[in-house]
């Protein structure tokens, strides 16, 4: 889940009965930076990878998810505009 006003992602697992669980206690999985407003994001197909939307520096944030479901900072794709108020994205 992106959270725009803190600039972070938090990750967590899902029961067969649909019960969340925080990954960590912090609930914070990864910190995309102020200002970054990440709006939405999605996993890869293959469950490698989580791409993050973060309209506040233009980009797509790229990120490795581990076996333990942590998630490790890849890179930026850039080119985008850098303003708040787009929504929406779709990974494969």
């Amino acid at each position: 889940t992106d959270n725009t006003g803190s600039g972070s992602i938090s990750a967590f697992s899902a029961t067969d009965t649909g019960t969340l669980t925080n990954l960590n206690g912090s609930g914070v999985a990864a910190v995309t930076g102020a200002g970054t407003l990440p709006i939405d994001n999605g996993a890869s197909f293959d469950g490698q990878f989580e791409y993050s939307f973060e309209t506040g520096v233009g980009a797509i944030g790229i990120y490795h998810i581990n076996s333990d479901g942590s998630l490790s900072f890849v890179g930026l794709q850039g080119g985008l505009p850098a303003v708040g108020g787009f929504e929406g994205m779709v990974v494969y």
